[in-house]
């Protein structure tokens, strides 16, 4: 055995010594997992400034390759940094000043690999703040290479962090492995990251059950994809059966009937053309719903053919229905578009456009009000927008009008071909809502419920653009209800199955 082999082994053994002892310190796990809360709250909080997690999942649950490197690169992440963050502050009570020399890098390092690193469009929204305006989708792996060398720079910096411990606290006539002088446990320190992993987790939580009906459909698909299992299946039958609480039970049967609700909107023509011009592609659209069975004959023959049949929205073919209006309401060309709130520098940034793969072109802000698929004159463009900024969905808190997600674009397109068509301002609000409870239901079946047991006002009773408007249909108006019904014990307990959003 040569000097050299020798070495390495000795420091590999030293450097695992050190790491064994820091690992099961108790100051060092709680510092580890705030740094974990900190970075995974605020990974979160960019989620959601332009979609939800549902979304998100759907976007790449496609791509099976893609899929599985984000379940590996966003654990990866959040442990490095957590365990930067951790060596960083304990250089600093080692040394007890702070210089990058000292700190071995810990800090810069997890910073600039947490800056790329986690969901795509996080990385996207974060790019775009420094000018990356085409986003992640300009580079050839779509950002897996940012996160796979995010992960690298932090593993190099926990590794130089150790090196710069072991200078900082190592008696060099101790001629062992475990020669260090480490801080001693401090309580102070305890109780100072005890807490901020307390409050973190509570945010965290926070955020999480304002975002339920998002985190849950998104926890079933995940959970479909990576094991098979289908978490709806046992439960399903919840959802039609009867509860036994006859106010909850009358209004599911109006919001969401069991055959659906027909609108006073035909199909037309505009979708063989999204097909014909490459907004849609037939075989992605296809592979897309293969793991859900696949399409029905009637939404194949749709996707190629014009239908005068009048559109209906039921609960199997809702999430259809949000895939192909999306394309339209971004696709679409209008002059209103030209005052939409994504219509900037970071057009190619938001979940509406980036997240829109399902296409010819590689960002769906290449579509973006382009094709002329449905003609509106300037009377009905202005019905549109006026109906637009005035109704919300309850995943963001952003109009129809900000088209910043799926449910945004797929609600315009709905809006744009209804109007075309000749709808009034009520009929067009009446589909809007028809369409937002069948994509959000759980929000809607407690709204329903708040007003029939708290107000006394039905279902067929309410007022469209009211229910539509902030109040109820944005994420904190939903989420006040929501807070509500469930105060009052309005609907009894696993009443939503797991159908809670799509």
């Amino acid at each position: 055995m040569v000097v050299g082999e020798r070495d390495m082994k000795d420091m590999v053994k030293k450097f695992s010594t050190l790491l064994r002892q820091l690992v099961f310190r108790p100051d060092f796990l709680l510092t580890n997992l705030a740094g974990i809360l900190i970075l995974a709250t605020a990974y979160y909080w960019l989620l959601l400034k332009v979609s939800n997690l549902q979304t998100t999942i759907n976007n790449i649950s496609g791509e099976p390759v893609y899929f599985a490197a984000i379940k590996i690169l966003v654990p990866t992440t959040l442990i490095l940094f957590g365990l930067n963050f951790a060596l960083a502050i304990f250089l600093f009570r080692a040394s007890a000043r702070f210089t990058l020399k000292n700190q071995g890098g810990s800090f810069l390092g997890a910073l600039i690999g947490s800056f790329g690193a986690a969901c795509p469009i996080c990385g996207a929204f974060l790019l775009s703040l420094i000018g990356v305006s085409a986003g992640l989708t300009a580079l050839p792996f779509a950002g897996l290479e940012i996160w796979t060398a995010s992960t690298v720079v932090m593993a190099l910096a926990f590794g130089g962090s150790l090196v710069a411990l072991d200078k900082s606290t190592c008696d060099p006539k101790v001629k062992t492995t475990s020669c260090w002088r480490l801080p001693k446990v401090n309580g102070r320190y305890l109780i100072i990251f005890f807490f901020l992993s307390l409050g973190l987790l509570a945010n965290l939580y926070t955020m999480l059950i304002k975002n339920e009906a998002s985190l849950r459909l998104a926890t079933e698909k995940l959970v479909k994809k990576t094991t098979g299992f289908d978490m709806n299946a046992k439960r399903q039958v919840g959802v039609t059966t009867s509860t036994g609480n006859a106010i909850f039970d009358e209004v599911r049967a109006k919001v969401l009937p069991a055959e659906g609700v027909t609108l006073s909107i035909r199909w037309g023509d505009w979708l063989p053309k999204l097909v014909e011009a490459g907004v849609i592609d037939g075989q992605k659209i296809e592979g897309a719903f293969a793991q859900d069975g696949g399409l029905t004959q009637e939404q194949k023959q749709l996707l190629t053919s014009e239908s005068d049949e009048f559109i209906t929205v039921n609960e199997k073919n809702s999430w259809f229905l949000v895939t192909v209006f999306w394309p339209l309401g971004l696709a679409n060309k209008t002059e209103i578009n030209k005052a939409s709130s994504i219509a900037g520098d970071d057009l190619f940034n938001f979940a509406s456009t980036g997240g829109w793969t399902l296409g010819t072109a590689e960002n769906g802000g290449e579509y973006f009000n382009k094709y002329e698929f449905v003609k509106l004159t300037s009377e009905q463009e202005r019905l549109v927008q006026e109906l637009a900024e005035n109704s919300y969905r309850p995943c963001c808190d952003n109009s129809t009008f900000y088209q910043d997600c799926n449910h945004g674009s797929a609600l315009l397109g709905l809006l744009e071909l209804g109007a075309s068509q000749g709808l009034s301002k009520g009929q067009l609000a009446r589909a809007a809502l028809v369409a937002n409870s069948f994509w959000f239901p759980q929000n809607y079946l407690s709204t329903a419920t708040y007003l029939k047991a708290v107000k006394g006002i039905d279902w067929e009773d309410i007022n469209p653009e009211e229910v539509l408007g902030a109040d109820y249909s944005s994420a904190t108006g939903a989420g006040k209800i929501g807070q509500e019904v469930a105060s009052r014990n309005l609907i009894p307990e696993n009443a939503f199955g797991a159908r809670c959003g799509v």
